[in-house]
């Protein structure tokens, strides 16, 4: 039998969508598997019916302040442990950095392989077969073969749709290995809470510098609006004050993987492009014809954005309207 240790990153109190994915992903395959979770932050009713809906066998966590504010140290050392004690094939997490960084530190301590940003999967014969990006996303690249332990965090994306399958799993509050004081949290704030996390949203509208202004983004408001999604930006218009950097989209920012990407005014940098490459489908708006976000995109419109945008905007309202949505 496999033993699946995930990683669950539960510090805003819920699960996100890529966790559902990676437990319907593993409760597919046509072999016996134990998956087990490991929950960072403050678990609650409404994340362990959603484990235990879609699969989860065991679920470990712990009241413990310094894992409930995800003090690096102190959970690197408890998840090792728990490691040690379940002996599991595969652990596996969602993307994020808190994520990506915990097993880091664990494949070094362990010696083991290490593939983040997966965003294809497949098991035959016990080795797995995976796709990812490398080289800031200028490469996909495949491996196969895969059959030792190993540690892989996932972009969203690895499922067309999760399923629920029910389980009735145990939950177990485990003791924190005390990391001796190195590195102490005291406190834990999330900002820029949104009703749909951008790694989560399915319709994203994302502006770039040349909106000019911080009062410009009103127009991708408006879009994200219309269409039920999410604003999102690049790194130039957050380092400038314009936008939050939960807003962010990028190398240094979020990964996201919706089902359309609106990209307003953005020249499609290398970097930006590894936040939002994996997205369905990609709608490039932008004056310069020779824009590299046009090599990028599904479809293009060289046009003047604050023209384009309010149009488009306008005319959805009606189409949608006439929909009944």
């Amino acid at each position: 039998m496999a033993h699946v240790l995930l990683i669950v990153n539960g510090l805003e109190e819920k699960i996100h969508s890529v966790v559902l994915e990676i437990l319907t992903w593993v409760n597919s395959l046509d072999r016996e598997v134990q998956i087990s979770c490991f929950v960072i932050g403050r678990i609650n009713d409404d994340l362990t019916l959603k484990l235990q809906k879609y699969g989860a066998d065991h679920i470990y966590h712990s009241d413990d302040d310094q894992l409930v504010l995800a003090n690096p140290l102190s959970v690197f050392k408890t998840v090792l442990k728990l490691v040690d004690e379940i002996k599991p094939k595969y652990v596996f997490s969602g993307a994020s950095y808190i994520e990506k960084e915990l097993l880091s530190r664990l494949a070094a301590k362990k010696g083991k392989e290490l593939f983040n940003d997966v965003t294809s999967i497949l098991m035959s014969d016990d080795s797995l077969e995976i796709q990812r990006p490398i080289y800031a996303g200028k490469i996909e690249a495949f491996y196969k073969g895969i059959d030792d332990q190993i540690y892989m965090s996932f972009r969203n994306g690895i499922v067309d749709k999760v399923q629920e399958k029910n389980k009735e799993p145990d939950l177990q509050q485990i003791q924190v290995v005390e990391d001796l004081k190195n590195v102490i949290v005291n406190e834990m704030s999330i900002s820029g809470k949104k009703a749909v996390d951008l790694t989560d949203a399915e319709i994203i509208v994302t502006g770039g510098r040349g909106l000019g202004s911080p009062e410009n983004f009103s127009i991708i408001e408006d879009l994200a609006h219309v269409l039920g999604g999410t604003v999102g930006a690049t790194r130039a218009v957050v380092d400038l004050g314009w936008r939050p950097y939960t807003e962010q989209i990028g190398q240094t920012g979020k990964v996201v993987t919706p089902k359309l990407y609106f990209a307003c005014a953005l020249s499609g940098a290398v970097q930006h492009l590894v936040g939002m490459s994996s997205s369905k489908y990609v709608v490039a708006i932008n004056k310069d014809r020779e824009a590299p976000i046009f090599s990028h995109c599904d479809l293009g419109i060289v046009g003047d954005v604050f023209k384009v945008l309010p149009a488009l905007t306008e005319e959805l309202k009606k189409v949608l309207n006439k929909s009944g949505s």
